[in-house]
């Protein structure tokens, strides 16, 4: 009697193992009916509609932002007495020093700025050519299409704005 336990233990074990394998391979086979299949030399694509290329509008002002790196707002920093750019350099660079400017007794002389778009490490220094290097990016899901009112309550909400690298050309992310 005591040879037949481990004999039986070891049926009873087989059992479940090929019902497991037999339910699961069942399930397999389902779900495998459902994908579809395309013939070979078909053109998948070709139902679907191509968006033409975007022309580009010639009804951009930018004066409809309102004055450029106006201080007068209420958005964070204003009436500080800096501009929004030099608003958006001070919060988004590291290590930095100040010095002051006409537009801003507090701008950002020296800086690192940590791309948010490339993860690149760009050494921000003021001045025409070399604080170019560092650009102040709007990011306003449909701006096109806002009215007015939003593009001016916009301008100079640091919320939408972004320091980051100067690229030309696209960047791949």
């Amino acid at each position: 009697m005591k040879r037949w336990g481990p004999l039986a233990a070891g049926v009873v074990l087989a059992v479940i193992v090929a019902v497991q394998v037999l339910t699961q391979s069942d399930g397999e086979r389902l779900a495998r009916a459902d994908i579809p299949t395309v013939a070979a030399g078909v053109d998948v694509l070709a139902g679907i509609p191509e968006i033409p290329a975007r022309v580009r509008g010639h009804d951009y002002r930018r004066a409809a932002f309102g004055g450029a790196w106006d201080d007068d707002n209420g958005a964070p920093g204003g009436h500080n007495g800096c501009d929004t750019r030099n608003d958006i350099l001070d919060r988004d660079l590291v290590d930095k020093t100040y010095v002051a400017i006409t537009r801003c007794p507090t701008a950002v002389a020296t800086g690192v700025l940590h791309d948010p778009y490339t993860d690149a490490t760009v050494a921000f220094v003021r001045g025409n050519q070399v604080g170019a290097a560092v650009q102040i990016d709007h990011i306003l899901s449909g701006a096109p299409t806002i009215t007015a009112s939003v593009c001016a309550a916009h301008r100079v909400d640091d919320m939408p704005l972004t320091a980051t690298k100067r690229v030309v050309g696209p960047v791949v992310l």
